[in-house]
């Protein structure tokens, strides 16, 4: 179709307003989307793309692909289609200028010029982790909006392109716009990695070739290797090497230059590995000023000096957020040549850092070894096998110990490692896992098995070693093994009480006191010393939140912690005394993993991310539906709508945050309401949302248009759970004040709450979509903790069989005959189908993240239909060493 469209023209719901731009690839439209009632830009290709029917194929399938991308900085993906044989896309309508519209006016700022970088990086990052190669970046496919967010244009677009060099009309090389002048290269030459212009297979490592290029033209203000002729300009790219950056800026961050330099190797295996760690790099930045410090120096040196002004956040929010900021200032180091970094402020003149790891992954303990210059850790990395590894302050390097699958526990001062193997990860919490304690050599070599359902370990005096494990449904600390110095009350199975747990214990210089942390639930957590016999020495005051501790001297304890939920982490000092101070306010979410004995603190700086996966119909592939990266899945609905919790900027209302919903063939969230989201009716029109600021409030919020209904809990004084049956009524399980639980049926206008259990009958604290689809039955739990069906209707209760410990509930099977039953484990997740009168088991489906570096998946919802909604956590950390705190 070569003529344009006039205005009003329909395009199936999509009605034509007015043309917008033109180019190689199309023309480009204003139109309104009649059935949302929005703006959108439709792209309409050529007509002869329709005559190469694997190019429409390819094409579809990329469009489906990037829509399903959802990230801040690429361009959204609504629909695809075709009319009168010409194909389009419809995607979302941005306003502001191309890149290439501010390169005109020469060199960008560098403050702008991280932030762009940051922003590329990052949409580059989520669509390289889903295996889509962009392949044409360049300026005049970036984006930038009036409030200065970058997007990426043309995903999928690439592989469809026709190549200027050689004129194949089906080949799937990058374009270059039309030359105009003799001798003048344009469009996307100077843009081509050495690979391309080699025409050999290209892969992520090209796109960061190509971001090192917008990267260096972004600084300068010129291009790269930009030459008389299209064959030089080829020629350069392969051979040659651009001008220095530092001619085009004496105020330039050295690091910064470092990171265009590593984009721009010749050889792809020389480049950032991935796009991820490019962003950790980028992310470490902070422009330059006109003065003799930097941005950075004055973060640092404000946390440092330690106002006593706290960052409120949610806990989540805070480990998303500032990371990106400050937080991983050890990164910066490395490009600076491994060197120590100072901050140049007097007062913390003689702080310095220096990073240990460069992989993207999550590092889960950590130990100085005797030395005190080499380090020993454990890491679940993206691209290595989750073991144990040793690294050392004098080299950049690290070896692996052969103990793949293995958590490090502790380092003796012979050198011997205490480590547990089979580990699990407990409840979706990366820090918490349990397996087997066992022994082996910093070496490597055979582990020796030594004990089972281990959590923590470390060493004493004369490799005696001291635990915290599970015995009997309780949790007991040993030191050394064998005798009890503490220990939880014994934990019936499925409780609705905070469970108390005991974690890791460190064993002082002397071997005479044993700290460990002792959890009370969400927001009661102390550190308490004890000597050998168990009797109380000190104790901390109470904290919301615990980030391990580690012994300055046989006199002197440093530990991690928050003094309220979700609020910024520093590192305190508690001595034998009970003298409590505040060491270091840390500029992120941080782990205090050990100290030398020359003083050197070891941490790792952590960030982590929710993501949430949706596995529909036949198609044996999840598609994520991750929201940012602070979503939390909080319901699947029949009609597979997603219940998603959020955060806000503040983390809500009473900090529960924010509830948005994903309803079906829609290509992002709407946010309907502040607060918790617990449960969506059956066919997604409405939620139960909880607030928790001076009252408890829970109120049915409708996911369209009407108006919201506040619900009567009767006597609860909090709500747990809740779920909707075929006739609109709700079922909600609530919490007395004296810690009793209860349920109670509402009515489809949130009044009228009526227990209905029989005495002693509770619904479990585990499970999702407990009501089956009849709305006659619903699961729950009796006093002995075993998991029944009861009536909703009578009071009437029977024994599911084979309900085993471990399995929690993930949904009904539409017939009501079988539940989906779940178990979690380290790589994938187990469901299976329970027939609810035979007890027979049968294997249904194995859940994986998409994501190798998933903590594992914390959450599944099988619909009737055999959906299956689930999320997961991703962890990553930087390990760092810190010197001159005291």
């Amino acid at each position: 179709m070569d003529k344009e469209l006039a205005a009003n023209t329909l395009l199936s719901h999509y009605r034509i307003l007015s043309k917008i731009g033109a180019g190689g690839m199309g023309e480009v439209y204003l139109a309104e989307d009649t059935r949302l009632d929005r703006r959108v830009a439709i792209k309409l290709l050529p007509a002869d793309f329709a005559k190469d029917e694997d190019r429409i194929r390819r094409f579809e399938q990329e469009a489906r692909a990037t829509s399903a991308l959802n990230h801040p900085n690429i361009l959204t993906v609504y629909d695809i289609g075709s009319y009168n044989d010409s194909p389009y896309l419809v995607a979302e309508l941005l306003e502001g200028e191309e890149l290439r519209f501010q390169l005109t006016e020469g060199a960008i700022p560098t403050r702008k010029v991280i932030e762009y970088a940051q922003q590329i990086a990052a949409g580059l990052s989520a669509a390289h982790e889903k295996g889509i190669v962009h392949r044409d970046l360049k300026p005049e496919n970036l984006f930038i909006t009036k409030d200065d967010r970058v997007k990426i244009l043309d995903f999928g677009l690439a592989k469809l392109k026709p190549s200027a060099l050689t004129g194949g009309a089906g080949a799937e090389a990058p374009t270059m716009k039309p030359l105009t002048n003799p001798g003048v290269v344009m469009g996307t030459v100077g843009y081509m990695s050495p690979e391309q212009v080699r025409g050999e297979p290209t892969d992520y490592r090209s796109d960061i070739f190509s971001f090192g290029l917008i990267l260096y033209e972004m600084i300068t203000g010129r291009r790269a290797f930009q030459r008389d002729t299209m064959a030089e300009t080829m020629a350069a790219i392969l051979k040659e090497e651009p001008a220095e950056l530092s001619a085009a800026s004496l105020n330039l961050n050295p690091s910064l230059e470092r990171i265009v330099r590593r984009c721009l190797e010749k050889k792809a295996e020389r480049r950032f590995q991935s796009t991820a760690d490019l962003g950790f790099a980028l992310e470490s930045l902070s422009a330059p000023t006109n003065s003799s410090g930097n941005d950075l120096t004055r973060a640092v040196s404000g946390i440092l000096a330690d106002n006593e002004v706290p960052v409120r956040r949610s806990r989540i929010s805070w480990i998303v957020a500032a990371v990106l900021g400050v937080a991983v200032i050890c990164t910066g180091t490395w490009y600076s040549g491994r060197g120590w970094f100072t901050p140049s402020a007097a007062s913390v003149a003689d702080v310095t850092y220096l990073p240990v790891t460069f992989e993207r992954g999550f590092i889960f303990a950590a130990r100085f070894a005797p030395d005190g210059r080499t380090i020993v850790f454990s890491a679940d990395f993206d691209r290595q096998p989750r073991g144990v590894y040793v690294a050392s302050l004098d080299s950049s390097e690290y070896r692996s110990l052969g103990l793949t699958g293995a958590d490090l526990l502790a380092v003796s001062r012979s050198g011997e490692l205490a480590i547990l193997n089979g580990s699990t990860i407990v409840s979706g919490n990366p820090y918490r896992r349990t397996g087997t304690l066992a022994r082996t050599s910093m070496t490597g070599g055979t582990s020796r098995p030594e004990l089972e359902e281990v959590r923590f370990a470390d060493f004493g005096p004369n490799n005696t070693i001291a635990v915290v494990r599970s015995n009997g449904g309780r949790r007991v600390l040993e030191y050394p093994v064998g005798q009890v110095l503490a220990e939880t009350p014994g934990m019936q199975r499925r409780s609705l009480s905070s469970a108390i747990e005991l974690a890791a214990p460190r064993v002082s210089p002397s071997g005479d006191h044993i700290a460990y942390f002792d959890l009370r639930g969400r927001s009661v957590v102390q550190l308490k010393i004890l000597d050998r016999s168990g009797k109380a020495v000190v104790e901390s005051q109470p904290f919301a939140d615990w980030w391990a501790p580690a012994w300055r001297s046989s006199n002197e304890l440093w530990f991690g912690a928050s003094e309220a939920f979700g609020s910024q982490v520093s590192i305190f000092s508690l001595d034998l005394a009970g003298r409590q101070r505040r060491v270091f306010r840390a500029p992120a979410v941080l782990t205090l993993h050990d100290i030398s004995t020359q003083g050197d603190v070891l941490v790792s700086f952590d960030r982590g991310t929710s993501n949430i996966e949706v596995i529909e119909g036949s198609d044996p592939i999840p598609r994520d539906r991750s929201w940012r990266e602070s979503g939390e899945l909080g319901a699947f609905s029949t009609n597979h709508t997603l219940l998603i919790n959020g955060f806000s900027g503040t983390g809500g209302t009473g900090g529960s945050g924010a509830v948005y919903v994903w309803k079906p063939n829609e290509t992002q969230t709407v946010r309907i309401a502040e607060g918790r989201g617990l449960a969506l009716s059956p066919d997604g029109s409405k939620a139960l949302v909880f607030t928790t600021g001076n009252q408890l409030k829970v109120t049915i919020v409708p996911t369209g248009a009407g108006q919201p209904l506040p619900v009567d809990i009767g006597t609860a004084e909090s709500v747990s759970w809740a779920g909707w049956m075929p006739d609109g009524r709700v079922v909600i399980r609530g919490v007395l004040r004296n810690s009793t639980p209860i349920a109670h049926v509402v009515s489809a206008t949130g009044r009228d709450p009526k227990p209905f259990l029989p005495d002693g009958v509770t619904l479990p604290d585990s499970g999702n979509n407990l009501i089956s689809p009849d709305g006659s039955r619903i699961v729950a739990a009796d006093a002995s903790g075993r998991i029944v069906l009861c009536t909703i209707a009578a009071p009437a209760c029977t024994p599911v069989p084979s309900m085993e410990d471990g399995y929690e509930l993930a949904g009904w099977s539409a017939d009501g005959k079988s539940l989906f039953v779940c178990k979690r484990q380290p790589e994938q997740t187990q469901v299976d189908r329970l027939d609810v009168k035979t007890g027979r088991r049968s294997a249904w489906k194995a859940l994986r993240a998409l994501n190798p570096s998933a903590s594992g998946i914390a959450a599944v919802i099988v619909s009737p239909d055999g959906a299956v909604a689930y999320g997961y956590r991703r962890d990553a950390s930087e390990l760092c060493v810190i010197k001159g705190l005291r």
